[in-house]
């Protein structure tokens, strides 16, 4: 599109999985830029912009998207405008620098404004990430498989002046002065994120999904704050950005954000306990005796069983019926199903508790609902 005789960004169009969402206006006569993403994982290595502001009609400053790239490895860039000269152009416009992140970067959100993309809001998975598909799932797009859309609610001053992000539940913030006051006055500071947090927790347990995702990504907002040397500038005193102060409640955030989490991921997959995983969880006495007398009991069973099959496998052909086959099959196919099943709880169990990997009752359960529904 054109905006004061100049092309700017007037639509974007994402693709996921066949299905087009579309925002803001797409030109006709024009063919849509298109950039090639993997459907599972879309990540970017390479992310540029310039933006241009000018002054309209009736003093209003306008803004747009004047230069835009887009690249992944192995795949040819998206390319949109040309890079400008920053500053004043003499004629009524100014051009910002070019903002550029490189890395594993994910397209988190976009900001608009009259139908124009003017802001993109980008996370850098990092290099160290391994597991690209279960980071971006969990803690970029919070299963929900749609780029979140924000509304500017109550902070609209702190998020055009003053830096700051827009968050599903602003409620947030407040937690976060909460924190920072228990950093400044209280030794040790961490007994005291338990009662300023305990209402974000119960939203999460209650699975408010807006909660969970303000946390994570005030956690996002914080580690980018502290990594590029910049300051929290809500603050009302600027001493709390001193980095004696910020990096514990970065700390305490974090334990906070590793929490909501794990909530979040038991009320998406809500994968069912057994007595393996109840005696990890809760670690009493009755309870780990209980799986460890189940596991012997489920291997006896599991022994006698195949025994049987072993000295009667002749029998199978004696007697042929149609009945009897079709029961059979069906048998065998409702317990294929009912151990896939059980050996995805297994794996989503793993997954959101990484501490249950290794322990004595991950490898009873795994015996039993992995290794054991194979032989059975």
């Amino acid at each position: 599109g054109e905006e004061d005789g100049k092309p700017c960004v007037v639509g974007i169009a994402l693709s996921r999985d066949g299905v087009v969402f579309t925002s803001g206006i797409l030109s006709d006569e024009n063919e849509p830029l298109t950039l090639e993403l993997d459907q599972d994982t879309p990540i970017m290595d390479c992310i540029k912009l310039q933006s241009c502001t000018w002054l309209e009609e009736g003093d209003r400053l306008e803004k747009k998207i004047s230069y835009l790239y887009l690249s992944r490895s192995g795949t040819p860039p998206l390319v949109f405008g040309k890079v400008q000269p920053e500053g004043f152009d003499g004629n009524n416009s100014i051009y910002s620098k070019v903002e550029a992140a490189h890395g594993k970067l994910l397209l988190s959100g976009i900001g608009y404004f009259d139908n124009k993309p003017l802001t993109l809001q980008v996370v850098d998975l990092g290099a160290e990430c391994t597991d690209e598909a279960d980071a971006m799932n969990a803690t970029v797009y919070y299963d929900q498989h749609v780029i979140s859309a924000n509304c500017i609610r109550d902070r609209l001053p702190a998020v055009d002046l003053k830096g700051s992000i827009i968050t599903e539940d602003d409620k947030v913030w407040t937690v976060l002065l909460g924190c920072m006051d228990a950093v400044e006055n209280s030794s040790p500071s961490y007994g005291e994120l338990l009662p300023n947090a305990v209402n974000l927790l119960e939203r999460s347990l209650a699975g408010d999904v807006h909660t969970a995702m303000a946390v994570l990504r005030l956690d996002r907002f914080l580690t980018y704050t502290i990594q590029e040397k910049r300051s929290v500038q809500t603050f009302d005193n600027d001493h709390l950005n001193f980095y004696s102060k910020l990096i514990p409640m970065k700390q305490m955030w974090g334990i906070l954000s590793n929490a909501v989490e794990r909530i979040k991921r038991i009320n998406t997959d809500q994968p069912s306990l057994n007595s393996f995983s109840v005696a990890f969880l809760y670690g009493t006495k009755k309870t780990r005796s209980t799986a460890i007398f189940k596991f012997l009991m489920q291997l006896g069973l599991l022994a006698l069983t195949s025994s049987y099959v072993c000295l009667h496998s002749e029998d199978v052909f004696v007697d042929i019926s149609p009945l009897r086959w079709l029961v059979s099959v069906c048998g065998t196919v409702l317990v294929g199903f009912m151990v896939k099943e059980n050996r995805e709880s297994f794996d989503d169990f793993a997954s959101i508790f990484p501490d249950y990997k290794g322990t004595f009752f991950y490898y009873l359960d795994w015996l039993m609902n992995v290794a054991g529904g194979v032989v059975v």
